[in-house]
């Protein structure tokens, strides 16, 4: 017989690589022990037991490109273009992903991927509910750069 955790999990990653995005990682409090206060999944959800984390490629126009005409002062837009493009992916994929859970009787909470801090945390510094980038290490996804930036073998940073 087989264990319906794993075929659950592998039913998961597929259906996030199938909603765009290229690395699915998944964290539990076991992973995440004693590592940071932004890795605490009840501050999310109350009895969490795991997260799904994931990577979406920073869109497929001229990235190399654009990142130049946005440091030489050229073109802002294109660049900040992608930027909500990929920020948008990701958060639909967290809602897609929360809302299958729901509909099969598991507790899901999505997280924004950008711009959402905890209330509790004072203006100047700004503290998000749940670090994606901490996730994404613990979840095997890449590893932290020296520029704070998750880094993949297949798409960099």
């Amino acid at each position: 017989m087989q264990n319906p955790d794993i075929e659950l999990t592998e039913i998961l990653k597929d259906m996030a690589k199938t909603l765009g995005a290229c690395n699915v990682g998944i964290t539990t409090n076991e992973t995440l022990k004693d590592w940071h206060l932004t890795t605490n999944l009840d501050y999310i959800l109350k009895g969490a037991k795991s997260a799904i984390t994931f990577a979406v490629p920073f869109g497929e126009d001229d990235l190399d490109g654009n990142i130049d005409k946005y440091l030489s002062k050229i073109d802002h837009k294109d660049l900040e273009k992608q930027k909500v493009r990929a920020t948008t992916l990701a958060n639909g994929i967290a809602l897609e992903i929360s809302g299958l859970l729901n509909q099969i009787g598991y507790d899901a909470e999505p997280v924004h991927s950008n711009f959402v801090y905890r209330k509790e945390s004072p203006p100047e510094y700004r503290v998000p509910p749940l670090s994606h980038k901490f996730l994404a290490v613990r979840g095997g996804i890449g590893h932290m750069g020296y520029s704070g930036l998750i880094i993949t073998k297949e798409y960099g940073s």
